[in-house]
């Protein structure tokens, strides 16, 4: 069994990829909207 802050660290490295991935898009639409493309 993984020690914890070996655990968190690995989760921390799953985490920011997805969180990029979720909210970029978002981000992207608020841009295109604000641009008015």
């Amino acid at each position: 069994m993984p020690s914890p802050s070996i655990t968190i660290s690995l989760i921390q490295n799953h985490i920011w990829p997805i969180l990029v991935l979720m909210l970029f898009p978002i981000l992207w639409y608020d841009v295109v909207y604000f641009v008015g493309i």
